[in-house]
């Protein structure tokens, strides 16, 4: 009788906790299923862009509302106005340079030449914004932190291996010891900001550029990219606790098969 009695107590205290569980994994999958969709269907999508020709497809921008205030953003002053880096496109003040970029570490100008300097490439352009070249990360001395320039000196770059000058062709990289000006990011004048937004509206968007928008969330603005964090972290929490359920019903029912021989 006192074993039936702990029985008894035992799955009233599990069916305390296994109810309000269960109405949560409910909830929280049916709040976070309609983004999770959202993000397989732009994931396959994404992942076979290059064969389904999507970034050669441009439509007028749908979310033309949240390219007018643009939120990431960095942005370097050099004698010739302003780099900006902003939604992987390049800016010499409010023409656009390049895309896709990486973000921008450091820019440096020298003579005629500018140089904006990503993790892993360093673009070349012209004072008015023409695109000399993309040096790629395999030309370069290592993983760029920073760029900046010494007196009397060329481009030089702080890199995981140390600091590297570059000679005037970027061919070679010699490790440098030197007192440098390392470029630091400045916060953009409001008119040329506005400018850039209203560039970036106007233009047409490739179709895999829209994808990523909404596969990341950024066309809701600056909170959809953690609306989407917290709907992959709820779907983290879902098959934890189902596995973790279905553990306990199968230790349950070989429990009570034990019992009942």
């Amino acid at each position: 009788m006192a074993l039936d009695r702990q029985i008894q107590s035992s799955g009233r205290r599990s069916k305390f906790f296994r109810v309000p569980l269960m109405r949560w994994h409910k909830w929280i999958g049916l709040a976070s299923a309609l983004i999770v969709v959202v993000m397989a269907i732009t994931g396959v999508l994404l992942n076979h862009s290059l064969s389904l020709n999507l970034q050669d497809t441009h439509i007028g921008s749908p979310f033309a509302g949240y390219r007018s205030a643009p939120e990431q953003l960095s942005s370097y002053q050099v004698p010739q106005g302003w780099i900006t880096w902003v939604d992987d496109q390049l800016f010499l003040n409010a023409a656009l340079v390049d895309e896709p970029v990486g973000q921008i570490v450091g820019v440096t100008s020298i003579q005629d030449i500018i140089a904006a300097a990503t993790e892993d490439q360093i673009l070349l352009m012209t004072t008015d914004g023409f695109l000399i070249e993309r040096l790629p990360g395999h030309s370069l001395p290592g993983r760029i932190s920073a760029m900046g320039q010494a007196e009397g000196a060329g481009f030089l770059v702080n890199t995981e291996k140390g600091m590297f000058l570059s000679d005037s062709d970027f061919t070679e990289w010699i490790p440098a010891e030197l007192d440098v000006v390392w470029s630091e990011a400045s916060s953009l004048p409001n008119d040329l900001y506005q400018a850039i937004a209203q560039t970036m509206s106007d233009k047409p968007n490739s179709l895999d550029r829209i994808l990523l928008n909404v596969h990341t969330g950024r066309f809701l603005g600056s909170w959809g990219p953690y609306l989407f964090d917290i709907a992959a972290v709820a779907m983290l929490f879902l098959a934890f606790s189902g596995v973790t359920h279905s553990l306990r019903l199968s230790r349950h029912r070989k429990s009570n098969k034990n019992r009942i021989l």
